[in-house]
């Protein structure tokens, strides 16, 4: 197998990772340069910065610039290291107090990609790529600023807190359902944002 195996798309293999800053990179990339990983699944193996882990390629997205390149991963396609009793497999945790949704879930989730600063109000599954900053006491500035990707993202779209919005800890790595977000654009900065308010709900995603 090749080296860059993990550049191609359904391709399986054992990888090994290890854990810069807190977010896991594929540890020998070689030619393809730095390549953040951004896994499904929990991933296990005791102690240590790095591991080798058992993964299928979602998506691979070349990064831009000097920008790290993003490596989708999901768990092997045999489910093997799967350690649930037989329930459906992403085990979704409402994480806010009026988190309830209904069995029903509507459809309107929106891929970052598709964001164009339209006003309207959506819901998103994404990963919290990056934090920038988070001010708490600061009157009319926004609680927290930082950047999410999803799979289908080509580069990462900026999202921003309200001023005393309610919120989990928006860990960077952690995947969740945000619902009820608006799509913005933000003038003075020229670009699009997800913006998470008052009635945005979150669902943890792993």
């Amino acid at each position: 197998m090749s080296s860059n195996w993990f550049t191609e798309a359904d391709s399986s293999g054992t990888l090994t990772v290890e854990k810069r800053d807190g977010s896991w990179y594929v540890a020998s990339p070689g030619s393809v340069g730095p390549t953040k990983c951004l896994f499904d699944f929990e991933v296990d193996g005791g102690t240590g910065a790095v591991r080798d882990v058992e993964a299928t390629v979602t998506r691979f997205q070349r990064a831009v610039g000097r920008r790290d390149n993003y490596l989708f991963l999901g768990a092997p396609e045999d489910g093997g290291t799967d350690g649930t009793d037989g329930t459906s497999g992403d085990a979704e945790t409402p994480v806010t107090s009026d988190g309830d949704r209904s069995d029903s879930y509507p459809s309107r989730v929106r891929a970052l990609k598709d964001f164009t600063g339209s006003g309207d109000y959506v819901d998103v599954e994404a990963t919290v790529d990056a934090v920038f900053f988070v001010k708490k006491n600061v009157s009319g500035m926004p609680d927290v600023k930082g950047e999410l990707v999803d799979e289908n993202s080509w580069r990462p779209v900026p999202f921003v807190v309200g001023d005393g919005v309610s919120h989990p800890y928006l860990a960077e790595g952690k995947r969740f359902r945000f619902e009820n977000v608006k799509d913005h654009y933000y003038k003075q900065n020229d670009e699009i944002q997800v913006v998470i308010g008052d009635n945005t709900n979150f669902v943890e995603l792993d």
